[in-house]
């Protein structure tokens, strides 16, 4: 399980504890991170010293007791508990019993009650805050049996989370078998590591859940617009919904820009295999059409495509093609998937030529993702050298921040370069604020203009 630093506190706290000085521990982190594990290697620990532990908030009377022996009170997602015993738990902590209590709550990071946070601050916490898994710590829970592609791709989106990893694990059907695509496979079910978000997602209004389902489907940021399209719901109903996911901390805002996006990636694959298969379809037609008439890039609407396109729709098969092309530098395992929803596309026969090029360039983009397996971690950044000529500023960037750098040359957008490097929106904002900090310019503009200057000496050079 790992968590050696937090086993190690909460032996602390026994010995504390049997001490004649009981406390309050304040378990908390994101959804998946490993509270409720936590708590019962917790509870395993206390009944091997012989404390008795309990699950229920004591009775009136228990807490008045003083001669009760020490024992261990421990109360998971309390975030989630009905009000009554949400204020319950806070009345335990603001006046906690003369007898010997160990009170241990595991939280959500976003969701707990405004008066369980001041009852927490009152009764001075001992907080544990849960962060993600090390690499070493994820291999057994299924990451070293992932596919170049999600290792590649939705892996580094995993922050260590285990549940995110059990999950993506369980939909991946490993190397040499499992087709990489950027959402479930239309056929796949929720497999059952992924429980307690569909139970989440269940739980919603009917009209939530269908935004819910349209915010899966539609792309990796959305905002009301492209929801209310997609959902066929008013732009009322769409607010009321994103109030409601909100709330349930199931979508999160993108900065201040009036946009929104899933706490997590599997969330979103949840909830997309959630959706009735004819109503998903649909929706992919939907999203697909106001994305186009967006001007959107072809790699961001390449799964509706590839989702909704049937055999010799030679303009699917362009689209995709054009997908594969964009992120085929960056991203050969996700090129290599595009090209091979193309020839799927494809009759072979009537377009023998086209056929056999395309599958020239799809097995190209798959040489060059199991290359890139071959080679050792700290070998990788020789993958994308920097500049061999050019203006000096580019040369402090790190390979990843020049990689940036250069969509950003190419006029993509922060949530184009987050799916062509299949990293989050987040880290692509962090690598560009380091580049215009090194590069000592203020717009991307004057980011663009480095960049094709180097281009222009490289060229000089190479003539």
């Amino acid at each position: 399980m790992g968590r050696r630093n937090e086993i190690d506190r909460w032996e602390k706290v026994l010995d504390r504890a049997r001490g004649g000085r009981p406390s309050v521990v304040d378990v908390v982190g994101e959804p998946g991170v490993g509270k409720t594990t936590l708590l019962a290697a917790f509870a395993e620990r206390a009944r091997a010293q012989g404390i008795a532990t309990s699950t229920e908030l004591p009775r009136r009377s228990e807490r008045e007791r003083r001669d009760a022996a020490l024992r261990v009170l421990l109360l998971d997602d309390v975030e989630r508990a009905p009000g009554a015993s949400t204020r319950a738990v806070a009345e335990l902590l603001d006046r906690p019993p003369d007898n010997a209590l160990v009170v241990v709550l595991a939280r959500r990071t976003r969701q707990t009650s405004p008066w369980l946070l001041r009852a927490l601050g009152t009764a001075k916490a001992d907080s544990i805050a849960l962060c993600g898994l090390a690499a070493d710590e994820l291999s057994p829970l299924g990451a070293a049996q992932l596919c170049s592609a999600h290792r590649h791709r939705e892996l580094r989106q995993a922050d260590g989370n285990p549940q995110f990893v059990k999950t993506l694990a369980a939909w991946c059907a490993g190397p040499g078998k499992c087709a990489g695509g950027p959402l479930p496979e239309p056929h796949l079910a929720v497999p059952g590591e992924a429980a307690g978000t569909r139970a989440e997602i269940a739980h919603l209004p009917a009209s939530s859940k269908l935004v819910c389902h349209a915010a899966a489907v539609a792309a990796d940021i959305v905002d009301p617009a492209l929801l209310s399209t997609v959902a066929q719901l008013s732009q009322d109903e769409v607010l009321t919904g994103i109030d409601d996911l909100l709330a349930a901390d199931l979508i999160r805002p993108v900065g201040s820009t009036g946009q929104l996006r899933f706490r997590t990636l599997m969330t979103r694959w949840v909830c997309y295999a959630s959706a009735p298969g004819g109503w998903r379809f649909g929706a992919h037609l939907r999203a697909l059409r106001i994305l186009r008439e967006r001007g959107e890039p072809a790699d961001l609407c390449a799964v509706h495509v590839e989702r909704t396109g049937r055999v010799g729709d030679l303009d699917g098969v362009r689209h995709l093609v054009e997908a594969a092309r964009l992120t085929a530098p960056l991203a050969p395992h996700t090129a290599a998937y595009w090209y091979s929803a193309a020839l799927r596309l494809l009759h072979s026969g009537a377009h023998a030529e086209l056929y056999q090029e395309l599958d020239a360039e799809r097995s190209r983009c798959a040489t060059q993702s199991a290359a890139s397996e071959a080679v050792p971690e700290h070998l990788a950044p020789a993958l994308h050298p920097l500049p061999a000529a050019g203006p000096s500023e580019l040369h402090q960037l790190s390979c990843r921040e020049y990689e940036v750098a250069v969509l950003v040359s190419r006029g993509r957008t922060n949530q184009q370069i987050a799916r062509a490097l299949g990293l989050s929106h987040k880290t692509i904002e962090t690598h560009l604020s380091r580049v215009f900090t090194k590069l000592n310019v203020c717009s991307r503009a004057e980011v663009a203009n480095l960049v094709g200057r180097t281009e222009v000496a490289e060229a000089a050079v190479a003539s």
